[in-house]
């Protein structure tokens, strides 16, 4: 599939964490435990069902996203504690 990055991001408050991290060789764009703002993160829009503004998103991330699966990660509470990306 040539995935560049692949990461599992943690929600931490208003926070996502990069809580693991594989990245391709040559392809440094995140790193374990960096973190950024979740209110403005696709993982965010997954979650919520909401992707409408994906074309804002792209244009406004650090790194260009091709394509990506997301898939979001429910402990057995029921509190989404992450994603898969």
């Amino acid at each position: 599939m040539k995935i560049d990055v692949v990461f599992e991001p943690e929600f931490d408050g208003s926070q996502r964490v990069f809580k693991r991290v594989a990245i391709q060789p040559g392809h440094v764009v995140i790193a374990e435990e960096q973190s950024d703002p979740l209110e403005s993160s696709w993982c965010q829009r997954v979650v919520n069902c909401y992707l409408l503004d994906a074309a804002a998103l792209t244009k406004d991330s650090p790194f260009p996203i091709g394509t990506r699966i997301s898939a979001p990660i429910v402990i057995r509470n029921g509190e989404v504690y992450g994603m898969l990306r």
